[in-house]
This record gives structure tokens, sequence and C-alpha cells, in this order.
């Protein structure tokens, strides 16, 4: 890696904080995280005496760290601790926990628990604090959206000319130039770490596009219609060719048509609750996605089945031997990994869940899937069918999608950004707060229409300002 990517880490580090100082609102916010998980390379990194690596994530999260503290400190009065925040808390101090619990020292523990914080636990923060309404969380859901608008025309560019904008910036590939290739086309990179991951990150923008569409506030974003927007963004999806992500997102919008047409819940509680349904399942051994590779291998693409195939054989040896220290894992170092008498590993690590489990054990999966999934939960069943819909509440709905799908991607891949850990802090916040910003139940509410509105949908409740 050339010098350029060292420096551009301390440029965004150093420019970051001062856009919060101009640019107050969420979805800015949202913005400035998003514009550093774009331009940054993920090959540039820097060591620090004491500290972890300077990488593309700390980076972003010192960027938004400094950027809180500095220029919008007022944020800080409005947390307050809830019991919700225990799963947040768990997962910050499983590393530190398995590094004590394994021998590895004070220091590891400190290390770990210190790269835990910065990684996951600020953006988690910053999303808590940063909303104090459903007008917020609707401004955090639209950057998420606006994140994705803007990555679509770099990604039709690599579409056209082959992943190349990180080897024109910083004169390298990013990945093996070979894992571009897909069904008879180029997959895009951008400046992330696989196609993979660009295809998620579109998965996730277009689920809010699309709910938009159809439960917004408005009918248009930038002056372009929202339907306009979600058809655009769901053809950039389709050219990203990555299967996973789209099977995600065509699951995760028909859970949605079928909540939004029937009123029925259970569609969207069991879309939630799958990934740590999976993981159960896998942990305990109840169950084997074998099944689902016959199907991919017979229905859809041998290639796909061949990779799934590969990572059921990964979730068997390391599952197994996370297994030997099921509680609180094997710590940092590798030392999860299972190795041949040659000392190579026998199987490479992709999926999230089987890092947090292999590492840090039944403590760590609790913690960190109790805080990607309970608020979403408990949005979903605390809200009436009819407010779930309503047009105030689609940047919840919108990023309860989302992270849903960022969750489920999480049982394969291993490409979780600090956007959707924002989100997932605003959802913490939305789910603490629903008896404050839903309307009273016993009060009528009207309906009123205008020409931009002529159906009805944005009613005036007793708090106009949320619901």
């Amino acid at each position: 890696m050339n010098a350029l990517g060292v420096i551009n880490l301390f440029v965004y580090i150093g420019l970051a904080p001062l856009a919060f100082a101009f640019l107050r609102k969420p979805r800015y916010v949202m913005l400035i995280v998003a514009g550093g998980w774009l331009t940054l390379s993920p090959r540039a990194g820097m060591s620090i005496s004491g500290l972890p690596e300077l990488t593309k994530d700390f980076a972003v999260s010192y960027g938004l760290t400094l950027g809180l503290l500095l220029f919008r400190s007022e944020l800080l009065q409005r947390y307050r601790f809830h019991a919700l925040d225990l799963f947040a808390m768990l997962w910050l101090i499983a590393p530190a926990i398995s590094s004590l619990s394994n021998g590895l020292g004070a220091w590891d523990a400190a290390s770990e628990f210190y790269g835990q914080v910065f990684r996951w636990g600020m953006p988690y923060f910053v999303g808590r604090v940063l909303i104090g309404s459903l007008d917020d969380v609707r401004e955090c859901a639209i950057g998420i959206l606006l994140a994705g608008l803007v990555a679509a025309p770099l990604c039709l560019i690599e579409i056209r000319l082959s992943p190349q904008l990180h080897r024109w910036t910083y004169g390298v590939h990013q990945a093996p130039f070979h894992m571009t290739a897909r069904l008879g086309g180029y997959r895009p990179m951008l400046m992330f770490r696989h196609g993979i991951e660009v295809g998620s990150w579109m998965a996730c923008a277009t689920a809010i596009a699309a709910w938009f569409a159809f439960t917004g506030p408005t009918r248009r974003l930038l002056s372009v219609p929202q339907i306009a927007i979600a058809a655009g963004m769901f053809v950039v999806s389709l050219m990203c060719r990555s299967l996973g992500a789209l099977a995600l997102l065509f699951g995760t919008m028909a859970a949605a048509t079928v909540f939004r047409t029937s009123r029925i819940k259970v569609a969207l509680v069991a879309l939630i609750l799958l990934s740590p349904v999976y993981i159960g399942a896998r942990v305990t051994g109840a169950w084997s996605p074998e099944v689902v590779a016959d199907f991919v291998e017979s229905n859809i693409d041998a290639k796909r089945a061949h990779s799934l195939r590969g990572r059921i054989i990964q979730e068997q040896e390391l599952g197994d031997h996370a297994g030997d220290r099921p509680f609180f894992g094997w710590g940092g170092h590798n030392r999860f990994r299972v190795f041949d008498d040659q000392g190579e590993a026998t199987t490479a690590v992709d999926a999230l869940w089987l890092l947090a489990y292999g590492k840090n054990g039944i403590t760590g999966l609790i913690g960190l899937y109790g805080m990607l999934c309970l608020p979403s939960l408990l949005i979903v069943l605390r809200t009436p069918p009819r407010l779930l819909v309503h047009a105030n509440m689609a940047g919840a709905m919108g990023i309860v999608l989302a992270l849903t799908i960022s969750t489920l991607d999480s049982l394969q891949n291993a490409f979780f950004s600090p956007l959707l850990m924002i989100g997932a802090g605003a959802l913490g916040t939305t789910a603490i707060s629903l008896k404050r910003w839903l309307p009273t139940p016993n009060r009528p509410h009207t309906v009123t229409r205008s020409n931009n509105d002529p159906r009805g949908l944005n009613r005036a409740d007793p708090q106009p300002e949320t619901v």
C-alpha cells in the first residue's frame, strides 16, 4: 500500500469532526460516516505503539467520536442508560473476558476492549444519542439511503469498466481481481473489502428506498419520485451480482409486503428472529443447512452451492473447536481457528457469527445478536400494525429492514459497517422511547389530504412532531 492510503486516514480523522460543526442533521452525520467508508482504503494501516493498528474502521470511528465530543457535546445529555444497552455492553466487554479467561493477560484484555469500543461501541452510542424523535430516525434512514445513492453511479462505472476505482486511487487492487468476475460480468468493489460487501450495502439502501416509496411521508426525495429512486436502486442491486444479498433483499421485502398488505406481524417477527434461531440451531447441532445447498445447486447456481457448502464446512470445523470453550471462546490471535499438522489453517473464516462464537463464545453471541435484533423485535411487537405502516414510522421501519438484511448477511459474511451500527443505536433509542413517541390510543386522530398526499397517508396525530 502506498503512503496515500495512510495519509487519507489522518485526513479523514481531521476533516470529519469539522463537518459535524456545520452539518448537523442526522442524515449528514450518516453521510460523513459513509464518506469515510466509500473513500478510505481497506488495505491502509499504520501501527501505533500501544494501540491497535490504525485502519479504515478506526479512522471512521475516531472521526465520529471527535466530531461528537468537540462540536455536538450537547447530544451527550440525551443518553440515559437502559436495560437494552446491556447487550451492547456485553458485546463490548466479551473480548476482554475472553482474554482473561484464556490467560492472555490484562494488557491483551485492555487492547481487545479498546478495539471493540471503537469498532462497535462508538457508532452504536452515537446512534443512541443522535435521535430525539421519529423525525430524527427518518433522517438516519435517509442518510443510509443517500449513501446507497452516492455509491450507485460508482457501481455502474465498475460494472462497465471492471473494478478499478481502488487501483486508480491507491495503485493496487484491494483483493484478487479474479474474485470480481461473476455471472458473465463484473461485480463492483469500490473501496470496500469485497464485492459481497458492496452488494449488502446496496441491498440495505434499496430496502429503505422501497419502504419509503410505499409508506414514506413524501413522494419525492431530492426532487426525484421515491418510486423512481427505489426502482433505480433495485436495478443497481441486481447488477452488483451478489446473489446472497439479492436473496436477502427479496426475502426481506417479501415479508414487508406481506405485513403491509395483511397487517399480520408474523412474517416480520420471523425474519428478525431468523438469525438467532439459525445460530442456536448450528451451535447445538440441531439442524444443518445442507438441504439449502442442495436446493441452490439444483435450482439456482452450482458455483454458489459450492461456496455455500464450503461455509457449512467452516461452521462444522470452527463450531466444533469453539465448543471446547463454549462460554467465553478462545480469545484473539487466531486461537479460535483450526490448524493442521503443518500449522496451516484448515479453513477460512467468513461469517461474523463464527468469529464471535470462536473468539468470545456464547457470551459474545448473546451480546452481539441481542444488540442487533432485540430493538427491531421490540419495535415491531410494541407498535400497533396501523402505526407501523404510518408515514412517520417509515424511517424506523426502513432501518429495521436494512439492519435485518445486514444481520442475516452476517450468518455468511463479516462485513458490518459503522453506518448500520449507528442505525442499531437509533433503533435502540426508538424501542426505549416508543411509549412517549407513539400517539395516545384513546385520542382520535384525523385524516388530512393534500395534493401531495391524495390518499391521506400523512395522518395528523395528537403529536405531529413524532407520529
